[in-house]
């Protein structure tokens, strides 16, 4: 790259280092179970996007570091024959833990900074219940839902280009059966036909307009499989 010395153009692999504790436990024998883990992960030689620190020339180089801090809560819950309940719960605190500044590089991130695209909640749920009707068919309903907190779509909080996206909520269903190998279901995703932002981009190319990805919207189909 005309500008920059050799030493400069290549970039390194990130690191990261992972420390994680759990439990897993069966409170009522087999009707339930539960695990939860607490975890931190180390980013390091985060590959960033940044200038010289004279401000000329925009390259890819390696600076900064991240931290993530969470909190993991998984349940399965088998009440009755034939019904599943599951749930579960993810915390994040996902910050930088040093400015992305190098004696090589420049880039947007300062300590304490949000990592973009990383909600600090989500959680999902299901319930399923399978039920013999016959000898060698066997009915199916299931119901799933996803939440997802809002989210920035850019590291500094001073970028006139960043973002929130707002948090949403996913439901979908199927109902059917299941015969010998052959499997057919009505389903449903997007249930209730949330607009549901999933990722986001503002720059000087879009005018300032925020252009977004969203999941699809309600949607109905027929499922038919044959196992073989």
């Amino acid at each position: 790259m005309l500008g920059l010395p050799d030493s400069l153009i290549p970039y390194q692999a990130d690191k990261v280092r992972n420390y994680e504790l759990g439990i897993r436990v069966q409170p009522f024998g087999k009707l339930a179970r539960i695990h939860a883990a607490g975890f931190i992960m180390d980013w390091s030689d985060m590959q960033v996007s940044g200038s010289r620190p004279d401000g000329f020339f925009r390259f890819i180089s390696n600076a900064g570091t991240a931290r993530v801090q969470g909190l993991e809560v998984e349940t399965l819950l088998l009440p009755v024959d034939g019904l599943e309940i599951g749930g579960a719960v993810t915390l994040l605190d996902a910050r930088l833990s040093d400015d992305q500044v190098s004696a090589a590089v420049v880039a947007a991130g300062r300590r304490g900074d949000r990592i973009p695209m990383v909600p600090e909640l989500t959680i999902a749920g299901t319930i399923e219940y399978r039920r013999p009707l016959r000898e060698g068919l066997e009915g199916l309903f299931r119901i799933d839902g996803s939440h997802s907190s809002g989210v920035y779509t850019e590291i500094s909080p001073s970028n006139a280009f960043r973002r929130r996206l707002p948090g949403y909520t996913l439901i979908n269903a199927k109902l059917g059966i299941d015969r010998g190998s052959w499997s057919t279901f009505l389903y449903v995703t997007n249930l209730t036909d949330t607009v549901a932002l999933q990722s986001g981009t503002v720059n000087g190319a879009t005018l300032g307009r925020t252009q977004v990805t969203a999941a699809p919207p309600r949607s109905f189909g027929l499922f038919v499989a044959k196992r073989f």
